[in-house]
């Protein structure tokens, strides 16, 4: 019973404390829907860009790695973006966040699995082993957590919208 009171109760405090980070002025530039679709196209951008590099120089490790450090800027700016909906405990949200929470994760793991099918198949046929296979693979695992959050990112209207 006591252990349960602490996991809420470390839950709620971060929950308070993302929320408070999130509704900071710095972060409001962010949040505008403009912005945030900027910042996907942005992060789909690195995605095929990673996997152009690789595929063309394959042994320019050095290069993918340089890429990979852009990947922790977008996804926090993202994040960002829609005020950590998709980092904050699910019981932490209210109603509405929750709901946006779920279904942003089903639609995105949906999306996800779709994808990874079709790139898994095209990246056999193409090549059995390539030296190329990991940014494409790691690229991809940084896509699919990211996600949820890159939907919400898209669909959201601007706070001040009335949603039409």
């Amino acid at each position: 019973m006591i252990k349960q009171q602490d996991k809420t109760s470390s839950e709620k405090g971060y929950a308070a404390l993302m929320k408070r980070t999130f509704e900071n002025p710095m972060v409001e530039r962010f949040q505008k829907r403009k912005t945030r679709r900027i910042l996907v196209v942005l992060m789909c951008c690195w995605y095929i860009g990673i996997n152009v590099i690789a595929f063309s120089f394959p042994a320019a490790v050095w290069a993918w790695g340089v890429l990979f450090l852009g990947f922790f800027p977008l996804v926090s700016m993202i994040n960002m973006s829609v005020r950590g909906v998709t980092e904050i405990p699910l019981n932490a949200l209210d109603g509405r966040q929750a709901d946006l929470k779920s279904r942003a994760y089903l639609n995105a793991y949906g999306l996800g699995v779709c994808l990874a099918v079709v790139f898994g198949y095209f990246l056999a046929k193409l090549i059995a082993d390539g030296a190329f296979s990991l940014p494409f693979f790691a690229g991809g695992a940084g896509i699919l957590v990211g996600l949820p959050a890159m939907l919400l990112a898209w669909r959201l209207p601007d706070e001040t919208d009335d949603g039409s």
